[in-house]
């Protein structure tokens, strides 16, 4: 008689218990939260003891969405174009960099802009290689960042934000970029300067210049020579130089540049002043 009145109490106890987790992630759903339940109850053969006494209690651990993202990803944002020359759809981009010496999975992740505007568009499949950068064209993510300003953000996969950078009203033509002390605007040209024809020269470019910085100019003026070709190519034997009554020429390193790769020459390097 008393296994049968404890088995209608467990019974009764277990049903109403059920009845509650049920309703629980009936109203879990409804607020379009994802709930995974997980059970676990003491063996019912332990209470058929003779030495019995006491309640019989039923545990419930409930495990909540929780990211599958580290946020410390080693990545940040480097440069921005939010209003190139002329048309802007499609030509706006943005460049994250790997600062790690690993190779980086952005699986998980996604690339939005202010809350509310456009829909994160999913990083899936792409990686970084050590220290490598990505290029994201707004043809390809969709995502237009505004003119009058914006944000730039990095979310996990529950669309939680791991870092954001806000970008203040941009000037056509001009890039947002990284600096040591945090970003700033920087103009820059945009058009490809082919350099004169001898060795690689239909493969090279003049494909950036930083002639006026906003730091120590000695140091901090760069000049960017990108490989625009489709093989590898070798600096070593050309020479870099500015207007014929300028700069001494300066002799190019043994670089190497991957097809649609590049390398930056420094000032303090090259000894070459932009004139501003």
């Amino acid at each position: 008689m008393l296994r049968f009145i404890i088995a209608s109490l467990i019974e009764t106890n277990r049903n109403k218990m059920t009845q509650r987790l049920a309703l629980f992630c009936h109203r879990a759903r409804h607020q379009k939260r994802r709930i995974a339940g997980l059970f676990k109850a003491f063996d019912n053969a332990a209470i058929w003891r003779k030495s019995f006494s006491g309640l019989v209690s039923f545990y419930f651990y409930l495990a909540l969405p929780i990211s599958l993202v580290n946020a410390a990803v080693p990545i940040e944002l480097i440069e921005a174009l939010p209003d190139p020359e002329g048309i802007d759809q499609g030509s706006e981009y943005i460049i994250l960099k790997n600062t790690d010496k690993s190779e980086v999975d952005l699986s998980g992740l996604y690339l939005d802009d202010k809350k509310g505007e456009s829909s994160p568009y999913s990083l899936g499949g792409y990686t970084i290689p050590p220290l490598g950068e990505l290029f994201l064209s707004s043809e390809e993510t969709g995502i237009s960042i505004n003119n009058t300003g914006d944000e730039i953000r990095i979310l996990d996969n529950l669309f939680e934000e791991i870092f954001s950078v806000e970008i203040s009203s941009s000037v056509e033509g001009a890039k947002y970029i990284l600096t040591k002390d945090g970003y700033a605007w920087n103009y820059q040209y945009e058009d490809f300067v082919a350099l004169p024809r001898q060795n690689y020269a239909d493969n090279i470019a003049i494909t950036e210049i930083m002639p006026n910085p906003e730091e120590d100019e000695s140091s901090n003026e760069w000049i960017e020579i990108a490989n625009i070709g489709q093989e590898t190519i070798n600096l070593s034997g050309l020479m870099l130089d500015d207007s014929e009554d300028g700069s001494s020429p300066y002799e190019l390193p043994n670089i190497e540049i991957k097809p649609g790769g590049y390398t930056v020459i420094y000032r303090s390097d090259s000894k070459i002043a932009l004139n501003n």
